[in-house]
């Protein structure tokens, strides 16, 4: 599998050009359960996150089990495991007003490409 990867800082903060303080952020969270083989979600991200990438100008990179990905305005994660594939990203002010359409993008991604049943906010664990 062809993977990009980026250098990913430990925090992911949207700060003020001028005054230095964070950004108010709005969060989506969505947890998916797969049936794919872990190789197989994970060429599926890829491609998930290839398509971002395309469509959003979105920076990705892999490591491990996991895409971080970011762009002004927006960063997050998408982690693959042997049953779910867990999406959670920050979002910017500007963002903030298009979070359900962005969740529901994502959701039909995942139920068209990963045959995925949806809970939101699930977490990780």
């Amino acid at each position: 599998m062809d993977r990009h990867w980026l250098t990913i800082p430990e925090q992911h903060k949207l700060l003020s050009g001028n005054t230095g303080k964070l950004i108010s952020m709005s969060t989506i969270d969505i947890c998916a359960l797969h049936s794919m083989p872990r190789e197989e979600a994970q060429q599926a991200a890829d491609q998930l996150a290839g398509d971002l990438a395309a469509k959003f100008a979105i920076d990705y990179g892999w490591d491990e089990d996991t895409i971080h990905f970011e762009r002004p305005g927006v960063a997050g994660h998408i982690t693959i495991d042997e049953e779910k594939i867990h999406i959670q990203a920050q979002l910017g002010f500007l963002l903030m007003i298009l979070k359900g359409r962005i969740e529901q993008e994502i959701e039909n991604y995942l139920e068209t490409h990963f045959g995925c049943s949806i809970k939101h906010g699930a977490g990780s664990g």
